[in-house]
């Protein structure tokens, strides 16, 4: 009864470091955290031998391909539940992106967020997704602040000449590789004099001799 070994190589490869064979199972395994390294494709080859007749040299070789798959590619994300927001033009309006998993946890720092909007009552020339930026008319202010690495938006004027009275949609979109969630949310401002309260005073000469 003759009893074999396989041995495998992977020939002048940064893999080796990395890289175990087992022998019994004719299998590879291999762990890496360093993204790195060139994906490959890497040639291997597996020769099979006569365990105590080794000068009959190998019974049988064979030769493959090992890929390397980055796993921030392709993650997958879950993005909780959000609320819409409002502005009165007496404060801000501000959203925080909704709490996200991402999966692995090592992909985290590589997730991004772009901001779109989509449409409302404004149509002129100001980016409201701009990344920090301010636009004075007369006594009027405006800020408008989109955050790139959170997904958070910021939204504040008194213009309501310029930002009339509406619903304003937008979209954040997170991404990470190639897996992309949009997320759409409604600011909604509000017209303050609509909602506003008259109080009418008792007239303080009324009773009061002139």
């Amino acid at each position: 009864m003759y009893t074999s070994s396989a041995s495998s190589t992977v020939s002048g490869s940064i893999l080796d470091q990395y890289l175990q064979y087992d022998p019994q199972i004719y299998k590879h395994y291999i762990y890496l955290t360093d993204r790195s390294i060139v994906p490959g494709p890497y040639a291997y080859k597996v020769q099979l031998s006569f365990l105590n007749y080794q000068s009959y040299g190998p019974i049988a070789t064979g030769t493959g391909q090992i890929t390397l798959v980055d796993a921030c590619d392709a993650p997958e994300l879950v993005v909780d539940v959000h609320d819409d927001i409002e502005s009165d033009y007496t404060m801000a309006a501000v959203f925080s992106f909704p709490t996200t998993t991402v999966t692995p946890g090592v992909c985290v720092p590589e997730v991004t967020f772009t901001c779109q909007y989509l449409s409302g009552p404004y149509s002129g020339a100001v980016d409201l997704c701009a990344d920090a930026e301010t636009v004075n008319n007369g006594a009027y202010n405006t800020v408008i602040d989109f955050n790139p690495q959170f997904g958070s938006y910021y939204f504040f004027s008194n213009d309501k000449d310029t930002f009339q009275p509406g619903d304003y949609k937008f979209r954040v979109s997170i991404s990470v590789g190639s897996t992309v969630i949009p997320v759409d949310f409604t600011m909604t401002l509000h017209e303050p004099c609509d909602d506003a309260v008259l109080t009418i005073v008792a007239d303080p000469f009324s009773a009061s001799p002139f």
